[in-house]
């Protein structure tokens, strides 16, 4: 099944993160042109974009970043973890 979308009819997606770290993790996108929405216990993240593969290229950017993000503080929290033993 093909979806049809109007030419001027704008995309978008939310991505919500529920971690202990969501705050810090949310930073690694600070520089790109996203919506962040904070809670206490979660981030949200909006992106809007013209075209259905414009908004994948920005998904699978947003991944990558939050991913990096998320590995470096694992090893900043294994180190941290690491010295208190």
């Amino acid at each position: 099944m093909m979806v049809q979308i109007a030419r001027n009819e704008r995309l978008n997606a939310t991505f919500t993160i529920k971690s202990p770290n969501h705050s810090s993790i949310i930073n690694s996108l600070r520089g790109e042109d996203v919506e962040i929405f904070t809670s206490d216990n979660e981030s949200s993240i909006k992106m809007d974009a013209n075209s259905l593969k414009d908004l994948r290229a920005y998904w699978n950017t947003m991944l990558r970043s939050l991913e990096a993000a998320d590995s470096v503080l694992s090893e900043i929290e294994g180190g941290i973890n690491d010295r208190k033993q």
